[in-house]
């Protein structure tokens, strides 16, 4: 029998479960639920069935022997309802203080007609559900990750003994594409891994996107928006400062916009109501040794170099939300941990641009393009796409007429804008001819302006032509 006795036990537990009567499955049974309980006459719980631990994270022994009122926190109302022997359904409560259920139930009564308590069943409210399913899911997704990641180093490895030691031609070529595909794979494994694992920090979170590249806005805010973060995106810094709205948790800010007076767009920051106590980070399409030391001067919270990896950017707001709600781990102000110093020639490496030439056999990188494909889907890239051929030509536009004017500063500018945009999608082409552009035009040894900006162009329409390919296959798949 379930009544008569407390069940102290998690095994005691289990062995009751397994030992319902039938008449008594019935009682359980019709009502539904994920568990089971019971309580004694005194209305103690005394039966607390297995999947009420998976579910709720409470041990049922810490449970047994207690009152209902005061596990579940009911009202005297309805305590003197269940005294009087009245059935419920979908009673909202809080097991323990810590964890919401629904719980249903109804008396039962001994072979003399005596009441002998409650059996019922619970269950997580729908939203509970979808939290506790989300967390598990995210908790496989990481456990994937770290059986991913030892197999595919090793083969790296392996390959790079190959091709230090002395192959034939063939084999060389084909143990470098064995590399290749697997700091692809890798590459995509690390970035859908940290989205998928990361982003749920930044929930809920005010995001202020400051940039003048339309590419790089729309990015940013995609990813963002499939963080659950809430971005609004301005082309400028007094856009923003014009803007209406709620606080800002987070300011995300372009470096070109400002034109190295970063401690100026702080104090603006500073005294909008909107920002005033907003975190700042600040994207630097220029970055040089010691720019994140001055960042950190000026007063910005995080530092990141252009082009932005989606995980590391989603790390740095994530890690900023963390701090504004009291989550931050030890250590983390004494390494600095939301200043990242992410120098080109690394966030190049990590996009398999670091040796790219305008004329690499391939127009864009994979390393680079999966992880944006994981993330936006093969629709959000296609726009994305098309996003990048507007803004690229329009920054050849304004490469152009900036040579026509003799204006030097935008001359070298629009190239670094280029470089960046086309680095964020992997377009290794096109990186390529900019990166060769703009350091001529640094080293004054850049005569003509036509010749460049026409292999540009056909670099783009490469990479488009390349990019939205992949898109149409990702969709199919």
């Amino acid at each position: 029998m379930l009544g008569g006795r407390i069940r102290h036990t998690a095994a005691a537990a289990e062995a009751a479960a397994r030992a319902i009567e039938p008449e008594h499955l019935e009682d359980f049974l019709s009502q539904g639920g994920t568990w089971f309980w019971e309580t004694d006459a005194g209305l103690r719980f005394t039966l607390l069935t297995t999947p009420f631990a998976a579910v709720t994270g409470i041990a049922p022994e810490t449970l047994l022997g207690q009152p209902f009122a005061a596990v579940v926190g009911a009202d005297p109302d309805h305590g003197a309802a269940m005294a009087a022997g009245l059935p419920f359904t979908n009673l909202a409560a809080v097991v323990a203080g810590r964890r919401p259920v629904l719980l249903s139930g109804r008396p039962w009564h001994t072979a003399d007609g005596r009441q002998g308590g409650y059996r019922g069943v619970g269950q997580l409210p729908p939203d509970a559900e979808a939290t506790v399913a989300d967390h598990s899911f995210r908790a496989a997704v990481q456990a994937l990750g770290h059986e991913l990641r030892g197999p595919i180093g090793g083969i790296i490895g392996l390959s790079e003994l190959l091709l230090a030691g002395e192959l034939p031609e063939d084999q060389w070529r084909h143990a470098r594409m064995v590399r290749e595909s697997c700091a692809a794979l890798l590459a995509v494994a690390n970035q859908l891994f940290d989205l998928t694992c990361r982003h749920s920090s930044a929930s809920g979170l005010a995001v202020m996107l400051i940039d003048a590249a339309a590419m790089e806005r729309q990015l940013a805010a995609e990813l963002l928006r499939r963080a659950d973060a809430r971005p609004e995106v301005a082309a400028s810094l007094e856009e923003a400062l014009a803007s209406a709205g709620e606080p800002v948790a987070v300011v995300v800010l372009a470096s070109d916009l400002i034109r190295g007076d970063w401690r100026a767009a702080v104090r603006r920051l500073a005294l909008a109501p909107r920002f005033a106590d907003a975190a700042l980070v600040l994207l630097d399409a220029q970055a040089e040794p010691g720019h994140a030391d001055r960042a950190r001067a000026a007063g910005y919270a995080a530092y990141l170099s252009k082009p932005v990896a989606p995980a590391v950017l989603l790390d740095a707001v994530a890690a900023l939300a963390a701090e504004r709600r009291g989550q931050t781990g030890e250590g983390t102000e004494a390494d600095h941990a939301l200043i990242t110093r992410q120098m080109p020639s690394e966030s190049a490496r990590a996009r398999g641009l670091e040796t790219a030439t305008p004329d690499a056999e391939a127009p864009i990188s994979r390393a680079a393009l999966l992880p944006l494909s994981a993330a936006l889907g093969a629709a959000g890239l296609v726009d994305l796409v098309r996003c990048f051929g507007e803004d690229s030509r329009a920054r050849l536009a304004q490469i152009g007429n900036a040579f026509a004017a003799g204006e030097t500063a935008q001359v070298v500018q629009s190239p670094h804008d280029l470089r960046s945009t086309s680095g964020s999608l992997g377009a290794t082409r096109v990186f390529a001819a900019a990166d060769a552009l703009l350091k001529r035009c640094r080293a004054g040894s850049c005569d003509a302006i036509g010749p460049p900006l026409a292999a540009i162009e056909r670099h783009i329409q490469d990479a488009l032509a390349a990019i939205e390919s992949h898109a149409r296959e990702a969709g199919a798949g």
